[in-house]
């Protein structure tokens, strides 16, 4: 009879640990499935934000080989421009000739304003907009 007590006992013990394992195995393959799916959407976000990120920048190299092109062409004009009046003395221009001089600046500042009203106008009355900025 000891011996059936014992062998129910140890029967018993085993099917407790058994319920036990199983419901630690069925609690773990929740928590790994939970895991899963959300490893899942962290990829798929960091694929898209990835590629959002490898877009932007294809873009920015575009507009920067385009700002450096734009860059060198005002640097060549900007030295060409210096070139042409380093060869003279403005100075001493304008106090040999002051009306030459004085006929030609009022020219181009005349021509620089002309251009910065018409940036500033209002495109649908043509009227330049008070504090220079277009609607």
């Amino acid at each position: 009879m000891i011996a059936a007590v014992a062998v129910v006992a140890v029967i018993g013990v085993l099917a407790w640990q058994v319920k036990y394992w199983h419901g630690a195995y069925v609690t773990a393959k929740a928590a790994f499935e939970v895991s899963e799916s959300q490893h899942k959407v962290t990829t798929a976000s960091f694929k898209s934000y990835r590629e959002n990120a490898e877009n932007d920048l294809a873009k920015l190299r575009t507009v920067s080989g385009e700002l450096d092109t734009d860059y060198n062409k005002a640097r060549k004009y900007i030295n060409k421009l210096e070139e042409m009046l380093s060869r003279h003395d403005f100075g001493l221009l304008t106090k040999r000739k002051p009306g030459l001089i004085e006929r030609r600046v009022n020219r181009a500042t005349g021509r620089v304003l002309n251009e910065l009203k018409g940036i500033t106008s209002d495109f649908s009355t043509g009227e330049a907009t008070p504090g220079g900025e277009a609607p």
